[in-house]
């Protein structure tokens, strides 16, 4: 994680860091969206850690920084959002789980922050013009304002997934088949070097939770939906895990990139972060048993004596 962010920090200052267009950074990656999904997972994580450690070392400080001045450069409005809504929902867990007054410091803090944000911003006119030039991508999407942007981008795909799955409501049209505004396959883009790889997202569907539903059906949605109630279960159990967020930044991000099924790229990515939520969660479940064990054993030493 902190390679790739030290390693784009150069590429700040140079057009080499603004391959994509002329003025989405995107670093050493290929894509602003890319690094974006990167950055808030990855920051997401690292804040929660920092939190929950009570205690954040200089260097740690220091890669947190950098990481959120790329991604406020990226002008990735998904990374923003899976980064915010994440530590919005692991502090409300933690303001929900402890009485201590740390936990209720940061869990608190963590939500004034969020409701105080949109009061601010509905306050002045200032703070709305410089809210939609960002949203706009610094002008460069054909909408103004946050309801236009939603609208023409994410709104605009829910809209026309819904449409499509009135046509195909118990089955869908099929796992992973394209759902864009058009039937038509996009154009795939191939890798300049590697002439074989495809770094097109000819599937990206924008908002998985109801391209599910588009593509298996109202039938075939149910596992799947289990499958990601059974992800979130240990989060109920152990609230306080800073592991949670990673889980929890992945699911917000499929709300504006749904790579989640991606075998590799952004998906790969993501499924790697789930992988560390769980270990974590089984490492706590190990050590929890083997302290009940030692208990069992100290009690058991005396009535055998």
């Amino acid at each position: 994680m902190a390679l790739i962010i030290f390693a784009s920090a150069p590429l700040i200052f140079s057009g080499l860091g603004r391959t994509r267009n002329a003025t989405g950074f995107n670093g050493i990656l290929s894509h602003p969206n890319l690094l974006g999904v990167f950055l808030g997972i990855a920051l997401a994580a690292m804040i929660a850690h920092a939190l929950a450690s009570h205690r954040i070392e200089r260097w740690k400080l220091i890669t947190i920084s950098l990481g959120l001045i790329e991604l406020y450069l990226t002008e990735a409005r998904g990374g923003m959002f899976s980064l915010l809504l994440a530590l919005v929902v692991w502090g409300g867990c933690l303001f929900t789980r402890f009485s201590g007054r740390s936990a209720r410091v940061v869990g608190r803090g963590i939500i004034l922050i969020a409701i105080a944000t949109p009061v601010i911003i509905a306050s002045s006119s200032t703070v709305q013009e410089s809210v939609s030039y960002f949203v706009s991508k610094s002008g460069r999407t054909s909408e103004s304002g946050l309801v236009a942007n939603f609208r023409k981008s994410r709104g605009g795909a829910i809209a026309y997934h819904m449409r499509s799955l009135r046509r195909n409501v118990a089955f869908g049209r099929g796992f992973q088949v394209i759902n864009s505004r058009s039937d038509a396959l996009p154009e795939v883009t191939y890798d300049p070097i590697w002439k074989k790889i495809p770094i097109s997202a000819s599937v990206e569907n924008g908002f998985l939770y109801t391209s599910i539903f588009v593509e298996l059906g109202l039938i075939g949605s149910i596992p799947v939906f289990l499958f990601f109630a059974i992800l979130i279960g240990p989060v109920f159990r152990r609230r306080d895990d800073p592991a949670n967020v990673l889980l929890i930044a992945v699911l917000f991000t499929n709300v504006t990139e749904a790579a989640f099924f991606s075998p590799s790229g952004v998906g790969a990515w993501e499924w790697q972060m789930i992988a560390l939520y769980m270990a974590s969660h089984q490492f706590a479940d190990f050590s929890a048993a083997s302290q009940d064990c030692e208990s069992d054993l100290a009690l058991a030493e005396p009535a055998a004596a």
